[in-house]
């Protein structure tokens, strides 16, 4: 079953990649095949690292990402997003996940109104931290759809009389799942670029370094770029 699901699956990513964004579909294409499961695997954890190294640079707040274990698991089906948010602290609630940091508030403003070095400083580790949490909650988000995506597709094929149960059969739910797919990782681009104009726009505000957006976005489309090459290569495995 679960091999099925895992096959079912990876087809639907790589019609939806090569649809969504043909420059990505050739590089995972290529990287799939190039690397072996356990190196883009490697490659998935480095890169959550070096966000992590990199983030210390513009920020003192401090950061745990969902391990790529973890994704799996949830891929699977094999952890909830409720057991996500409790073991990373992270808010799937749309009302509670973004905190707002406004360099006017009286909190943050000394008696001449003028906002000191340190309540800045507070505001902004307030403002990228809540970002990234948030964008860590949009990434959970995407993997566990994603998996739904694929059981769902999964008991569309085993629906399928027993004669169509075969390489036809899985090409047939695959292209009648392809625009979910493409239009789950078109929503999540979308949220995650919101979230970055947003926290640029606050850093402007509270005079923050905003090359940490830069940062941000790249490793968030290298990290997609890494994940649908180990899917390819998984593929390429079976």
């Amino acid at each position: 079953m679960k091999k099925v699901i895992l096959s079912i699956l990876l087809l639907m990513i790589m019609a939806a990649s090569a649809a969504y964004n043909q420059r990505d579909y050739i590089i995972a294409l290529i990287n799939g095949t190039r690397y072996s499961p356990e190196e883009l695997h490697t490659q998935i954890k480095d890169n959550k690292a070096s966000l992590k190294d990199e983030l210390q640079k513009y920020t003192e707040a401090t950061f745990d990402d969902i391990t790529a274990e973890d994704e799996e698991k949830l891929l699977k089906g094999e952890i909830t997003l409720e057991e996500i948010s409790e073991k990373y602290k992270l808010s799937f609630d749309d009302k509670d996940s973004k905190i707002t940091s406004n360099v006017n508030d009286s909190e943050s403003t000394n008696n001449d109104g003028s906002s000191s070095n340190s309540d800045k400083s507070k505001a902004i580790d307030k403002a990228v931290s809540s970002s990234v949490s948030q964008m860590y909650a949009l990434k959970a988000t995407f993997v566990s759809e994603l998996g739904e995506v694929a059981r769902q597709a999964y008991t569309e094929y085993t629906s399928l009389p027993k004669e169509k149960q075969n390489s036809e059969g899985k090409s047939e739910v695959v292209i009648n799942n392809i625009n979910k797919v493409s239009q789950l990782e078109q929503n999540c681009d979308a949220k995650v670029e919101y979230l970055l104009s947003d926290l640029q726009s606050e850093l402007e505000q509270l005079n923050g370094d905003t090359e940490i957006i830069q940062v941000l976005r790249n490793s968030y489309e290298e990290e997609k770029e890494i994940k649908k090459s180990y899917y390819l290569s998984l593929y390429y495995k079976q």
